[in-house]
């Protein structure tokens, strides 16, 4: 009887040793609070025409923001998506994440939705399960400012306490301002075009949170279109103006 109440207890001390070596292994998911500031995406476009009015969205659009979490391998950990209305709204989320250390990138882009559905959109994300693979490519519409693209990335790390995370992203290119004076002096112009000699198809992730541009140039034409204006829809203005956004390019006014 005794060595049955022996054996019982050895085999109790064995279960809780087992449990408590196990529990020391399981790495403890921390929450991560990410603090986005989208508006750093429009102050460095200290130029307009009427004052404020790049501070807020293109009607019938919202502002897409994105969060990409990756870790240490380069892989996409956590992911979330929201829309804003206007730059100046601050965005806050919290994430889980295991010890460790992480690439956080963020995406900022002007979309139109019909319901949960993206209705339209100027730039498209794609293969972004890994940082390595991650596009981000020009679909080639004319969006004035609503094209803008904003990005920002910062790398930390995860251990063992909660943490927060502030992200300020920054244009990915350039806002130009045009002006068209005196749009009807000549009727036989049927519309005016800004084109460029140098396009981003599209721009790449690298490890190290950043982006590369891939820049398209066919023999230094000017094939690539960025703006196009026709005078007789605008019977009853002299002049206009509006905003083009470029992540790479050299400018040049056609009239045709």
């Amino acid at each position: 009887m005794k060595q049955i109440k022996f054996l019982a207890i050895c085999a109790v001390l064995f279960t809780v040793c087992l449990s408590s070596c196990t529990n020391d292994e399981i790495p403890v998911a921390q929450t991560t609070t990410f603090r986005i500031n989208p508006s750093t995406v429009v102050q460095p476009f200290t130029y307009e025409i009427k004052s404020g009015e790049l501070e807020g969205i293109p009607s019938g659009y919202e502002l897409r923001v994105r969060l990409l979490v990756y870790n240490s391998e380069g892989i996409l950990a956590k992911s979330e998506t929201q829309y804003l209305t206007n730059y100046a709204s601050y965005l806050s989320t919290s994430m889980d994440l295991d010890m460790g250390i992480y690439t956080a990138v963020v995406i900022t882009d002007c979309v139109r939705r019909s319901g949960d559905e993206i209705d339209f959109a100027l730039w498209e994300l794609s293969d972004e399960r890994s940082i390595s693979t991650a596009k981000i490519t020009d679909l080639g519409y004319i969006g004035s400012q609503s094209k803008i693209l904003g990005f920002g990335s910062k790398k930390f790390s995860v251990a063992g306490s909660s943490k927060d995370i502030t992200i300020n992203p920054s244009p990915a290119g350039t806002l130009l301002t045009i002006f068209y004076r005196n749009i009807h002096t000549y009727s036989d112009v049927e519309y005016i075009e800004l084109g460029t000699n140098r396009s981003s198809d599209y721009l790449t992730l690298n490890e190290s949170g950043n982006y590369d541009v891939a820049i398209e140039n066919n023999a230094n034409k000017f094939n690539w279109r960025v703006d196009y204006t026709e005078p007789a829809d605008y019977p009853n203005s002299t002049n206009l103006y509006g905003y083009v956004f470029l992540v790479f390019g050299n400018i040049t006014e056609k009239i045709l």
